[in-house]
Parts: structure tokens; C-alpha cells; sequence
């Protein structure tokens, strides 16, 4: 006896568990997403808050946060997104099964919903909040020509990691009488450079620290100043 589907009465197609996919398919809710999907974007820099790290926003970016609210039951899924307007359309492309012999895809759609709001880097840089304080300043034997190397080498350090970490985004850079002051609103960024000094031209240093305070989770807040003599 061949089999029918007990829904359309299809009898030439392939079945999943006792319908015709077609039918199984439109009878399941096998892709889930939310009405609106919601895009926290700082109101300074534009980037957008992705998966616990702020990055430039791209079309990329909207699909991982499609990614992680769309929820399915298809195995191996494929996601692929089309943007119209203010609406993100979403095709969800997997198997029914584990062996891949059933191929199925669904549709959903998502209105993108802004939450602006400032990030922590254009916070800091706002407010002048600094945690680390790298001074450079000449020896009596520095030329001129010497400082100037130091000076580029901290900038390109910078350039090179604004690239991949957003946390270089809170820096910036004085000049005085004694010679340049570069501040890192992180420490991390800031350490990762002087580091990268230290190692690039050998020169005398010395550090210092000053506490601040507690944060409001109770973990310390101190400021790092580090001299470097070329």
C-alpha cells in the first residue's frame, strides 16, 4: 500500500513522520523569531553592541545578533537575512533530519528596534577618564629626531589595535613643555603599549600609582602613570 499524506492526499512526494514535507513543514513551527529585534548602538560612535563586544555596525554584525534570537528546530541550519527598510527578512535553510536526506526552509521577519546609549569607551573619553598615563619625555642626550620615533611608534600601536579591539577608541594625547602624555581609558590597551615600548626601544622607566576609589561592585579603581625617559 503507498503512502498518502493524511493532510493534502499527496502520495508522490517524500514523507516525514507519516506527512508529506510540504505539509510537516507548514504544520510546524520550526523557525522562531521575535517580532522586533532589538540593536543596542552607541549614540557617539555608531557601533553596535554584538555578542558582549562593541563593533563597527555591518551587515554582518545584524546577522549574528539574527543569529542568536532566531531559534530552530531544523538541523545544520543556514541563515541568510535581506534588509527592507527598517525589517529584516530571514531565511532559515536546514534538514528535518540528521542525515540530511530532508531539506526544508522557513521564513521570518524582524523589525529592527535602536537603543542608543553610550559605550564604555566613549564614556571615558567624554569624561576625560583615563586609568593609564604614559609620559614620554627626552633624556639629556634624546634628539629630537628620537622622540619623534616614540611618538609615531605609540600612534601606529594604536591604529593597529583600534582595528580589533574598541577599547583603543578612549585614547588621546597632550602635548606639554616636557615632552607628549598619551592617555589609555583602559588599562589593558594602555599596559599592551608601554609594554610594546619597552620592548621596541630599551629606554629608562619608571612607574606609579595613585587610588581612586571603588567602583560601584567594590573593585578598586587605580590610575597608572608610566615616565619614559629615550
Amino acid at each position: 500500500m503507498s503512502k498518502f499524506c493524511p493532510k493534502c492526499g499527496a502520495t508522490d512526494k517524500d514523507f516525514y513522520k507519516g506527512f508529506c514535507i510540504e505539509c510537516y513543514v507548514g504544520d510546524n513551527r520550526l523557525v522562531e523569531a521575535p517580532r522586533t529585534l532589538q540593536v543596542t548602538r552607541c549614540r557617539r560612535c555608531g557601533r553596535w553592541l554584538v555578542r558582549n563586544r562593541w563593533a563597527e555596525d555591518s551587515f554582518q554584525r545584524l546577522l549574528d545578533l539574527a543569529g542568536d534570537r532566531v531559534k530552530t528546530q531544523l538541523n545544520f541550519p543556514r541563515l541568510e537575512a535581506d534588509l527592507q527598510g527598517d525589517t529584516l527578512r530571514v531565511t532559515v535553510t536546514g534538514y528535518l533530519d540528521p542525515k540530511r536526506l530532508m531539506k526544508a526552509s522557513r521564513e521570518a521577519a524582524m523589525r529592527l528596534a535602536f537603543r542608543d546609549v553610550v559605550c564604555p569607551s566613549c564614556a571615558k573619553f567624554a569624561n576625560k577618564y583615563y586609568e593609564v598615563k604614559l609620559q614620554l619625555r627626552p633624556s639629556e642626550r634624546t634628539n629630537a629626531r628620537k622622540l619623534r620615533e616614540a611618538t609615531s611608534f605609540v600612534r601606529n600601536r594604536m591604529r593597529e589595535l583600534a582595528a580589533r579591539d574598541e577599547r583603543a577608541s578612549a585614547f588621546w594625547e597632550e602635548e606639554n613643555r616636557d615632552g607628549i602624555d598619551f592617555f589609555f581609558g583602559f588599562k589593558q590597551v594602555g599596559d599592551a603599549v608601554y609594554g610594546a615600548l619597552l620592548d621596541a626601544f630599551r629606554p629608562q622607566h619608571e612607574s606609579s600609582s595613585q587610588f581612586l576609589g571603588l567602583t560601584r561592585e567594590g573593585k578598586k579603581k587605580v590610575r597608572f602613570t608610566h615616565c619614559v625617559r629615550l
